[in-house]
């Protein structure tokens, strides 16, 4: 099993979306749910029509993800970068627990003043401690560079003192949720193909 990097082929549409992970009950009393594990990205991407050479270059790749055996890496494609004016090589500043919704960074006296802003995307960890973060409030750093954010979901893992933080095309790790279709084929072009991923950072 290995992970291959999404080579920017064209997109005619993309989802980028949050599911959560739980089981719904429901009687004649009422309902209630009960969550199963941490929420995850789910992802659907269709493509453009290409010529023959550059479809059948995808299609390569589509099927070089083995079905469901190796990752996928991707960003979200629409938001690569914050919106806010942090930038800079942020680190996590303080120690940061499993379960927390709340991250606090050091970005350095260079970014002091600078924002990140609500729906913003940034990325901690690598491989299975990997995770993608959407931000559920503006913050902006004070005078030193420290600011913490508000997180729309919370922490899967620990993460140290010193641990950097991503903000340019923070990637979350993916799987197909189903075989792919692959491409069908028309005179001087290839149909748009489409994948449907859902987050998992399992080797």
């Amino acid at each position: 099993m290995s992970v291959r990097n999404w080579p920017r082929y064209g997109v005619a549409s993309f989802n980028w979306t949050l599911m959560p992970q739980a089981i719904a009950f429901k009687g004649a009393f009422g309902s209630q749910a009960l969550e199963t594990g941490s929420p995850r990205w789910e992802v659907s991407l269709t493509g453009i029509h290409q010529k023959h050479i550059k479809s059948l270059e995808i299609q390569r790749f589509i099927e070089s993800l083995g079905g469901f055996r190796h990752q996928l890496a991707l960003y979200h494609l629409l938001q690569p970068v914050p919106r806010g004016t942090l930038r800079g090589s942020p680190e996590v500043a303080v120690l940061a627990s499993r379960g927390a919704t709340a991250l606090t960074l050091d970005a350095g006296a260079a970014q002091a003043n600078r924002t990140l802003l609500a729906g913003d995307y940034i990325g901690v960890g690598a491989n299975l401690t990997q995770q993608v973060l959407r931000l559920d409030a503006d913050a902006i750093a004070d005078a030193a560079g420290i600011i913490t954010v508000q997180l729309a979901t919370p922490l899967r893992n620990d993460f140290n003192v010193g641990s950097a933080v991503v903000w340019d095309k923070p990637t979350a790790l993916f799987r197909q949720r189903e075989l792919s279709t692959g491409i069908n084929f028309i005179p001087k072009f290839g149909q748009p193909w489409s994948l449907n991923l859902l987050e998992d950072w399992r080797p």
